[in-house]
């Protein structure tokens, strides 16, 4: 799968379309998932590719460049957001890795070789792996993946299993606090600190206090 560039710098898909996979039984047009992110107004381009977990899941993973005056407080929610209306659940990234200009090889066409996904494996643990479920489930496995720097997360994970400590439990803290609106003093915030040892307890807790996303 080759690629060119188009009017606006934004790379250009050509030549044999193989840019499909199958993600949870569904088929995945990645050059469908890439063209919906250009038509957000604060995207100036983007290149969306497959990355194999270390418990061998095909995620998605979405490279952008933002416009430098975009006003977005989290780039990587809000496009995951705007795509949701416009894809099923299975072409929306996974994650989405912000770019301050897009690496181009000597003949203009995208060095995919300088976008692979930098996350580390899941280490191998005793607990089998399970994919989030719900809404709740995700955001928090998301804020794990993301302040962990894992390719993955399993709901029975336990954090301090995944290389978590003090500080790292602080950050996820912060991180939910901000996702779900609450305030450091709510007391479902000090549960999850407390007790929230993996992804599929601290998701509980979020429900048992009623609390929905925003």
């Amino acid at each position: 799968m080759s690629q060119g560039m188009i009017s606006g710098g934004q790379s250009e898909y050509r030549g044999r379309v193989d840019g499909q996979l199958n993600i949870r039984g569904e088929l995945v047009e990645l050059g469908e998932v890439r063209e919906a992110l250009h038509t957000h107004e604060s995207v100036l381009d983007a290149h969306v590719m497959p990355h194999k977990t270390g418990s061998g899941r095909i995620l998605l993973v979405a490279h952008v460049v933002l416009d430098e005056e975009h006003d977005l407080a989290d780039p990587a929610h809000a496009l995951r957001e705007y795509l949701v209306p416009q894809l099923t659940s299975a072409s929306i990234p996974s994650k989405i890795v912000l770019l301050d200009s897009m690496p181009l090889s000597d003949e203009g066409k995208v060095d995919v070789g300088q976008l692979k996904y930098s996350g580390r494996v899941r280490p191998n643990l005793e607990v089998d792996f399970q994919e989030a479920a719900g809404q709740i489930e995700e955001v928090i496995a998301g804020i794990w993946e993301t302040v962990l720097d894992l390719d993955e997360v399993g709901v029975h994970d336990n954090f301090y299993d995944l290389g978590g400590d003090s500080l790292t439990s602080l950050e996820i803290s912060v991180a939910l606090m901000e996702r779900l609106g609450l305030k450091y003093d709510d007391p479902v915030v000090r549960q999850i600190l407390m007790s929230g040892k993996t992804v599929a307890r601290s998701a509980e807790m979020v429900e048992e206090a009623g609390v929905r996303l925003s």
